[in-house]
């Protein structure tokens, strides 16, 4: 049977939230966040066949056949830094930050200034350990702080924000938007993923499993239970 119906249902989707994400008929960035990653769901539950695995296949399906260029598996830097840095790791906050982010808190980045593989963090920092790391992947993040956050409240997670900072970084593909934290007297920086880089995804990973027939056994998950709890957004 032609697998051409899924190829066009998914560019279909892709046009429509596209336009969403450009404000029209009163869309937005929430409104295709959420379509995106419904179509990205509905993609990893038909590779992965059953129940009490959304997240692990949901994250699976970006870091296994999403195209290299998109850097699913790329770590957020940034996040990591704050999340060591609220968690009394400050040594290996220092390490990772005079490595990787040796910029003033003003700075607005993108994922193409800081961000970088789990393989070189690790090498560059082995204390951390895999399962912290991956935490912090890209796709690990979408599902936290967009997918799940979104379909569940409405609004993106407090590790993200719905705006990106900066007309460049606003049509890129992962960036930070810099939001003033009084309490700390210091700034946050929060993940954006633009509309542009989910819809690449989408349309990357329906072209990588085109091929593929569902699999129910699969369990050599990327993303292990070690890995999932607990949930560093919460």
């Amino acid at each position: 049977m032609s697998e051409d119906w899924r190829e066009e249902w998914v560019l279909a989707k892709v046009t429509v939230a596209k336009r969403l994400g450009s404000g029209e008929c009163g869309g937005g960035y929430p409104e295709a966040a959420i379509l995106l990653c419904s179509v990205l769901s509905a993609l990893a539950a038909e590779r992965w066949p059953g129940r009490r695995k959304d997240k692990k296949r949901f994250v699976e399906l970006l870091h296994r056949y999403s195209d290299r260029e998109l850097h699913a598996n790329q770590i957020s830097i940034p996040l990591l830094v704050a999340y060591l840095a609220d968690n009394g790791r400050p040594e290996e906050q220092k390490t990772v930050r005079d490595a990787l982010m040796p910029v003033s808190d003003g700075r607005v980045l993108s994922g193409d200034d800081v961000d970088t593989t789990e393989e070189d963090l690790l090498q560059l920092c082995p204390m951390l350990g895999l399962s912290l790391v991956r935490r912090f992947s890209y796709a690990n993040l979408l599902y936290e702080e967009i997918r799940s956050s979104y379909a569940h409240e409405y609004t993106p997670g407090p590790r993200s924000d719905s705006w990106g900072m900066g007309s460049t970084h606003a049509d890129g593909h992962v960036s930070y938007t810099n939001r003033i934290n009084s309490e700390q007297d210091g700034v946050d920086r929060l993940i954006y993923f633009s509309v542009c880089w989910l819809a690449d995804i989408a349309l990357s990973v329906e072209k990588n499993i085109r091929p593929l027939k569902p699999d129910r056994e699969f369990s050599a998950w990327w993303l292990s239970d070690e890995i999932l709890e607990p949930n560093l957004g919460a």
